[in-house]
């Protein structure tokens, strides 16, 4: 997929890092002036902002990858024909705020082969709400898909170390990514309850965001983990979230330990290094900027656990918001609060 990773820490240093006659793909932390970056490059180019990216010597916002394609791999902006034709593996960026992703993510699965493999995640910024921090190739945007396309096999897992607790509920009203109803009780309410009567913490409009970490719901899922959905914004009726949810889903609410979040992201990356068939090649990390808030002065045990399995190749990791991966090899999940690694 990638002829060469070059990492940066300065504008003045992306020149030196293209030949005219390549294609890119350019992954920034949002304290890079990824705004300014048409004016440096002088090839085609697709790119996005994350809030912040790791390699393996360091975790910083303010640098950027800058990834020559190899000639093999196809690039191309939301889903088009000509970027899915031979392919077998998509590397995978969308807004991580469009409340329509799981519906483009979805278009996406039907117009893949069978057995592809798709992985990536959620570009956007903490701190630059109003920033434009994607680039289609023509100019500077949101909401759309960046799709890269390789007809080499890769493997990707996903693990977030959360467990289901407390009863069932049902999904009873819900459009895009606002649960509006729970039981057909208001949503709001519905989470407050069942957050104060399982742990006995106060969720209130103002530290929604905050207690969605701790305690989010799980989505039922038939195979794999159960999927996550963070509670991130309220006003005191529904519930806004971090990805989409659909009627009549199974919920329950999920709590986790430093531990767990910890060991689930290293055996994450343990799993899909034993099944790589480049030892040597590019490992890719999407690992959710809400783990950083959860782990808090632990989170710098993350990045370790995931560069302690990495080996000889190049680390490409970035903190996103949400994750993308095939769940249990079928259809193509958003997460959030995840670890998802691929390799070849």
């Amino acid at each position: 997929m990638f002829a060469r990773i070059e990492e940066v820490t300065r504008l003045d240093q992306v020149a030196g890092c293209i030949d005219a006659h390549k294609r890119y793909l350019v992954l920034a932390g949002e304290g890079f002036p990824f705004e300014k970056l048409s004016g440096e490059i002088c090839a085609p180019w697709l790119g996005a902002v994350f809030p912040a990216l790791f390699s393996e010597t360091t975790l910083t916002k303010a640098g950027a990858f800058v990834c020559e394609l190899d000639s093999d791999t196809t690039l191309g902006w939301n889903v088009q024909e000509k970027t899915l034709a031979g392919c077998q593996s998509f590397l995978t960026i969308v807004d991580g705020n469009d409340p329509l992703v799981g519906e483009k993510l979805e278009l996406l699965f039907e117009n893949t082969p069978a057995k592809a493999v798709v992985f990536g995640g959620g570009s956007g910024c903490l701190e630059r709400q109003e920033y434009l921090y994607m680039y289609n190739g023509d100019g500077y945007t949101n909401k759309g898909i960046i799709l890269l396309g390789s007809a080499k096999g890769f493997v990707t897992e996903a693990r977030h170390g959360y467990d289901c607790v407390g009863d069932f509920s049902m999904i009873s009203k819900a459009v895009h990514n606002v649960i509006e109803a729970i039981d057909f009780k208001e949503a709001f309410s519905a989470y407050k309850r069942l957050v104060h009567e399982r742990f006995g913490a106060e969720v209130t409009p103002q530290n929604i965001f905050e207690m969605g970490l701790m305690y989010p719901l799980m989505f039922e899922r038939a195979f794999g983990e159960k999927t996550i959905r963070i509670p991130k914004e309220t006003d005191g009726r529904m519930l806004k979230l971090a990805g989409d949810a659909l009627e009549d889903t199974v919920v329950s609410l999920g709590s986790a330990t430093k531990s767990k979040l910890l060991e689930a992201s290293s055996a994450c990356a343990r799993a899909v290094v034993s099944q790589r068939r480049e030892k040597d090649g590019p490992m890719f990390v999407f690992d959710c900027v809400g783990r950083q808030s959860v782990l808090a002065e632990r989170f710098t045990e993350e990045i370790d656990g995931v560069r302690a399995c990495q080996g000889a190749g190049k680390l490409v990791g970035v903190l996103s918001l949400g994750e993308i991966a095939n769940s249990s090899k079928s259809y193509v999940e958003l997460y959030n609060n995840t670890c998802v690694v691929g390799a070849y």
